[in-house]
């Protein structure tokens, strides 16, 4: 232990980014890895993933993405028609920003989202 600090250190930082911020301020070489407890640690939704997982439904699971990617590499798309979005898409109006996410509302949108959104109007 005591040659651990006699040497470069290269961190690996799990989780809250708020260490990995402070490491590279020091210029200490960091990758921060990008991750959360399953379920966001809600057990309900722990248990459920483990259901899913579990035979026999990871089975049928398998089974159905197997047959659903088959059906979308044999299909052949045709293009039948496009118009504005405002005239095809249920409940859109002048003011409705799409993006590839459920519906959020600015209140609840997050940072990187509002900046994307902002810089959309702006161009």
């Amino acid at each position: 232990m005591t040659t651990l600090f006699n040497q470069p250190l290269n961190v690996i930082n799990v989780g809250i980014a708020l260490f990995s911020d402070d490491l590279k301020k020091q210029h200490v070489p960091v990758t921060q890895l990008d991750w959360a407890p399953p379920g966001q640690g809600n057990m309900q939704i722990v248990e459920a993933l483990d259901q899913l997982a579990a035979e026999p439904l990871a089975e049928k699971i398998a089974a159905a993405n197997k047959i659903a990617l088959e059906r979308i590499i044999q299909s052949h798309p045709v293009l039948v028609g496009y118009d504005q979005a405002i005239n095809v898409v249920p409940g859109m109006t002048r003011t409705t920003i799409l993006h590839a996410g459920p519906p959020v509302s600015w209140e609840n949108m997050c940072g990187a989202m509002k900046g994307a959104v902002t810089g959309a109007l702006v161009f």
